[in-house]
């Protein structure tokens, strides 16, 4: 589920409960902070924040304080209800015209608002950091390989892994030929016993 603030000045509460509740029957939720503190944990918590600019919030600290935390974050979506001038930072966000906006979740500026909170929340899904899986565990309890998006993950390194299995090639193998050197003294050894005592048995 989207999570959504919409952030404006509070003569333009109107405005702010209609678009909370036209987003929420999009299955979003939509939040409203109650203090100043709550604005900027929810700025950072939310996918998008919505800013309704007017007269009175291009002036209000809490607002433009949301949007610039928002901007930052490349979060930021507006609307506009009325033709008030944008402080200069925010003249690339003047948003959707919401002018005479009665709340219709049908009417096109709301649409066109909604299709830009979904791609602002596609583009933040995508510069979101891949997850760091947890090496998986083999049966003889040691750190597997993975391969994410052909990324080598997971510890040990390859190269660490791929030392040991030729460690242990080599001990085997350096194992077998001692194994074959006993086994040929062994039957040297007999056969010269055997020789030894072959020419007493005839006397």
């Amino acid at each position: 589920m989207a999570e959504f603030l919409v952030s404006g000045h509070g003569a333009n509460k109107a405005v702010q409960r209609d678009l909370s509740a036209a987003l929420s029957k999009l299955g979003a939720r939509v939040h409203q902070p109650e203090t100043r503190h709550d604005h900027r944990a929810l700025v950072d918590q939310c996918d998008a924040v919505i800013v309704v600019w007017s007269a009175k919030s291009v002036a209000n600290d809490v607002v433009l304080e949301d949007a610039s935390l928002a901007m930052a974050q490349g979060k930021l979506c507006a609307v506009r209800i009325d033709g008030a001038r944008l402080p200069p930072v925010f003249q690339d966000f003047a948003g959707r015209d919401f002018q005479g906006w009665c709340g219709d979740e049908t009417s096109p500026q709301f649409r066109d608002l909604a299709n830009d909170l979904h791609r602002c929340v596609r583009a933040r899904g995508a510069e979101q950091p891949e997850p760091e899986p947890e090496p998986a565990v083999s049966l003889t309890g040691q750190p597997m390989m993975i391969i994410v998006n052909n990324k080598m993950r997971g510890r040990p390194a390859i190269a660490a892994n791929t030392q040991r299995r030729r460690a242990r090639n080599h001990a085997t193998t350096q194992a077998a030929w001692m194994v074959r050197l006993a086994l040929t003294a062994l039957a040297a050894s007999l056969l010269w016993a055997a020789t030894a005592a072959f020419p007493s048995a005839l006397a």
